[in-house]
């Protein structure tokens, strides 16, 4: 098989994807991978078919090929990451003993690579899954007070700023906003306390619904394990339920939580 074929098979997979059409997209991949089974393209595409497994929704068949694939693939890049998506999905379960107890013995019995760190990381945020975050009260950068947590609401906090790595989450931060009316789903941004400036021309030039405040607001208050993620999000009671969601994870869990009794 040549190079352009592999590029081609990957780039529709890729738009499958982007077009939310997962099954399609998993089957895209898993062609790619068997097209170029033996070469050095075969993990990420296997890599990639497991993670529009996940995306589906189906998270106990996208464990087992993940977990699959750190066993056949046990020096490559890619087991780390694997490791962590299968925490993921075990955390966004709410099955935060497992989560761990499998991270933990992922780091034991796979070769440590540049991707472990985030593993740790992962592992570290955990230890306040399920537990309230302290509350907060503070002065948005447009002058409206923000309160967390929101009684009764489902809260969604993201880090950004003109320019940072995780404005790539602006639209779909956005289409939660459309998608959920302010009674179900408060969005509190955070932005670093030197682009505060910049952050209000922004704000304002593009319309951003939800208030903002600045990193100094909540670094002295919550846990730096969870500050590190451009995401995370408390449950109707105030509970930390999640970090680091972003696409389908993003929006499956709020739309799990919101559907929760209070």
């Amino acid at each position: 098989m040549t190079r352009a074929v592999f590029w081609i098979l990957t780039f529709q997979a890729q738009l499958l994807c982007d077009m939310r059409r997962y099954k399609e997209s998993e089957a895209k991949w898993r062609q790619a991978a068997t097209e170029f089974k033996g070469t050095q393209h075969e993990p990420m595409c296997l890599f990639m078919a497991n993670q529009a497994t996940e995306y589906q929704g189906d998270y106990e068949r996208a464990r087992r090929s993940f977990k699959a694939f750190m066993d056949r693939f046990r020096t490559h890049l890619s087991v780390g990451s694997a490791a962590r998506h299968i925490v993921y999905m075990l955390a966004d379960e709410g099955k935060y003993a497992e989560a761990r107890a499998f991270g933990e013995q992922a780091l034991k019995d796979y070769p440590p690579n540049r991707t472990t760190p985030s593993l740790r990381n992962h592992l570290a945020a955990l230890a306040t899954f399920g537990k309230p975050l302290p509350a907060i009260t503070a002065t948005a950068l447009d002058g409206r007070r923000v309160i967390s947590p929101a009684v009764g609401k489902v809260t969604l906090f993201y880090e950004w700023g003109p320019g940072d790595k995780n404005l790539h989450l602006l639209g779909q931060v956005l289409a939660l906003c459309r998608e959920f009316p302010p009674a179900r789903l408060t969005v509190i941004g955070i932005v670093r306390d030197e682009a505060r400036d910049e952050a209000l021309v922004f704000q304002k030039k593009h319309h951003l619904p939800w208030p903002n405040i600045v990193g100094s607001d909540v670094k002295e208050k919550f846990p730096m394990s969870v500050l590190r993620y451009a995401t995370f999000i408390l449950d109707r009671r105030g509970k930390l339920r999640g970090v680091g969601l972003e696409d389908e994870r993003l929006f499956r869990m709020v739309r799990h939580l919101s559907a929760q009794p209070e």
